[in-house]
């Protein structure tokens, strides 16, 4: 009977880590993909600066500011599956008597200013910038 319970405490911490990797592995992504979206957005903006009185610098900021808000667009879909994953996880913990995941959501979330907030003013003055540069 000792043997069975040892045994399912085993699967339930090696399911806890497998799930703690999966969840790393899905920020490293969010991130990646932000990452990429930013710059190619940064590129498509300084292209358009160098055809800034013709239509295709036009159409190349249109496409910068449309790169940038797709890449904030994935990003916050990543971080909606990151939260979904840490709930589990914290379900998880009570199961086998961690406390990781709930100590970590207690000292980070709700804590000053969040990314997401930071990326959508940023994108919101960037778009605007991008909007004067394209009149003026």
């Amino acid at each position: 009977m000792s043997d069975n319970s040892d045994n399912n405490a085993n699967r339930d911490v090696d399911i806890y880590l497998r799930i703690l990797d999966y969840k790393r592995s899905v920020g490293m992504t969010q991130w990646t993909v932000l990452s990429i979206f930013i710059t190619a957005s940064e590129a498509a903006f300084l292209f358009s600066l160098n055809h800034k009185v013709n239509a295709v610098g036009i159409y190349a900021r249109i496409l910068s500011i449309m790169i940038y808000w797709l890449g904030i667009f994935l990003y916050c879909r990543y971080r909606s599956l990151n939260k979904y994953v840490s709930s589990y996880l914290v379900d998880l913990e009570s199961k086998i008597g961690y406390d990781f995941q709930n100590q970590l959501n207690a000292h980070f979330h709700g804590n000053g200013i969040s990314t997401r907030k930071v990326l959508i003013v940023a994108g919101i003055g960037y778009s605007v910038f991008t909007a004067l540069i394209s009149f003026f």
